[in-house]
C-alpha cells in the first residue's frame, strides 16, 4: 500500500508537497487538511499565507496513532484509511496549529506576532476586555490587552511561557487560560481588587437541565468537530458514555481524556468570548456559590408540566385549583401568567416573546421570522427571561402558595 502518488498538480504550497511523490496516506492528507482547517478556523487571506498546514508532518502523527491501535496501513484498504485520515486529522491539525504559531513566534517575525496578537487573538481578548471590565469595573480595549499579552509572552524575546504548552489542545484553549491569569495578576498589580475569580477550574457546566435550544446553542460554540460531536452527543443528545464510546469508537480511557478537553475547551469559550458570555451565566455555575436549600419547585419549561399534565400535582394547584380545573379553565391559567409576565419589567418584544413561547408553544423559527431576528436571538432572550421569571415566581410562591 506504500504507493508513490504523484501530488504536484494539486497545487499545495507545503514543501512537502512540492516533492515529486508520496504515500497513499500522504495524499489523503493532502486532500484533506485545507479543507478540514478551514472549516476549523476562519482565517482571513491575511493569515491563511502563514499557516499553511504541511503534509508530511500531518501523515506521520496519523500514522503514529495508527500504529499505536495495532493497525498496520499497509493491510487496510484504501476506504477504510480515508476513514481513518478523517478521524484523526482535526486532532493532528490542532496539534499542527500550535507548533507552528510557537515556531512563527520565536522565530522572531515580527509581521507574523503583529498578526497574531493584533488580529488573531483580537476575539478572545474582546471577550477578556470585557470580563475584565465586569469584574474590576476597568475599562481595557482588546487593543491593550494584546499589548500585555504581547509583553509576557515575548519575556524578551526568549517567548518562555510557551515552554509550558505540552501542545495536547488547542494552543487558543490554552492561551486563553494563561493570558486570563496574566491579565489578571496585571490589574491586582495595578491596585484593582476583585472577588473570587471565575475561571475554568472553579466552574462546572449546568447543561443537562437546560431546555434543549440552549444545549444545542451552547455546545455549537466549540469548533473543534471532535469535541463538538462528543459534546453533542453528552449533552445535546444525552447518550451514554458507553453508547459515545462506541459511535467515536473509543476506549475509555481516550474517551474520557477527550470528554475532559472538550468540556474545559467550552468552558474557556463561554468564559473569554463576547458570543460565550451571553451563555455563561445560564450554564455556568460557580463552586464559591453557595446552593440555596429549599423545597421550592423550580420553574418548568412548559405549560404541561407547569399546570400538572401526567403527575399529581403542580406548582399552581394551590393557588388557581387542580390541574383538570386548569385545563377545563384556560382563561384563567393564561390570564394569571399574562398578568405574572407583565409585571416582570420586561419590554414589550421581549414580553411578548416569552408569552408566545411559554404559553402558546409558539415555534422560535416562526417567532423568529414574524419578529424579524434571527432565531440565536429568540432562544437566547427566551432563555434569560425564563431564568428571571423563575426567581420571581420562586419569591411568589413562598409569600403566597407555601
Amino acid at each position: 500500500m506504500n504507493v508513490a502518488v504523484s501530488m504536484q498538480g494539486y497545487g499545495c504550497r507545503c514543501v512537502a508537497c512540492k516533492e515529486r511523490g508520496g504515500t497513499q496516506l500522504e495524499r489523503l492528507v493532502h486532500l484533506q487538511k485545507d479543507v478540514e482547517y478551514g472549516r476549523m478556523r476562519k482565517w482571513n487571506n491575511r493569515v491563511k499565507k502563514w499557516l499553511l498546514p504541511e503534509t508530511k508532518a500531518l501523515a506521520g502523527w496519523i500514522a503514529e496513532e495508527l500504529t499505536k491501535k495495532g493497525i498496520n496501513i499497509g493491510d487496510v484498504a484504501n476506504e477504510t484509511l480515508e476513514y481513518y485520515v478523517k478521524d484523526l486529522l482535526p486532532s493532528c491539525l490542532i496539534r499542527w496549529e500550535g507548533m507552528e504559531i510557537v515556531r512563527l513566534l520565536k522565530s522572531g517575525n515580527s509581521a507574523f506576532a503583529s498578526l497574531f496578537f493584533y488580529e488573531m487573538l483580537s476575539e478572545m481578548l474582546g471577550g477578556l476586555s470585557f470580563k475584565v471590565q465586569k469584574i474590576f469595573h476597568v475599562e481595557y480595549d482588546a487593543n491593550s490587552l494584546a499589548t500585555m499579552a504581547y509583553e509576557f509572552l515575548w519575556d524578551e524575546g526568549r517567548w518562555s511561557p510557551f515552554d509550558s504548552f505540552k501542545y495536547e489542545s488547542s494552543i487558543f484553549t490554552w492561551l486563553a487560560t494563561v493570558l486570563t491569569n496574566k491579565i489578571f495578576e496585571e490589574m491586582e498589580a495595578l491596585g484593582y481588587s476583585r472577588p473570587h475569580e471565575v475561571s475554568v477550574n472553579n466552574v462546572r457546566l449546568k447543561l443537562l437541565s437546560q431546555p434543549e435550544i440552549l444545549r444545542q446553542a451552547v455546545v455549537d460554540l466549540v469548533e473543534v468537530d471532535q469535541f463538538h460531536r462528543l459534546l453533542e452527543l453528552y449533552y445535546v443528545e444525552k447518550k451514554s458514555d458507553e453508547v459515545i464510546m462506541e459511535v467515536m469508537k473509543l476506549d475509555e480511557k481516550l474517551y474520557q481524556s477527550m470528554k475532559k478537553n472538550s468540556e474545559r475547551m467550552l468552558k474557556v469559550v463561554l468564559l473569554t468570548t463576547e458570543e460565550g458570555h451571553e451563555y455563561a451565566p445560564l450554564v455556568l455555575r460557580s463552586k464559591y456559590t453557595e446552593k440555596q436549600k429549599d423545597n421550592t419547585p423550580d420553574l418548568l419549561f412548559n405549560l404541561s408540566d407547569l399546570i400538572g399534565e401526567g403527575s399529581e400535582s403542580s406548582m399552581l394547584e394551590d393557588v388557581l385549583g387542580s390541574a383538570e380545573e386548569m385545563r377545563n379553565s384556560v382563561n384563567l391559567l393564561e390570564d394569571f401568567l399574562i398578568g405574572f409576565s407583565e409585571k416582570m419589567g420586561w419590554k414589550p418584544k421581549d414580553r411578548y416573546v416569552w408569552q408566545q413561547r411559554f404559553i402558546y408553544n409558539v415555534s422560535p423559527a416562526e417567532l423568529a421570522q414574524e419578529l424579524g431576528v434571527a432565531r440565536h436571538w429568540i432562544d437566547l432572550h427566551y432563555s434569560r427571561m425564563n431564568k428571571v421569571i423563575r426567581e420571581a415566581f420562586v419569591s411568589w410562591w413562598k409569600k403566597y402558595a407555601a
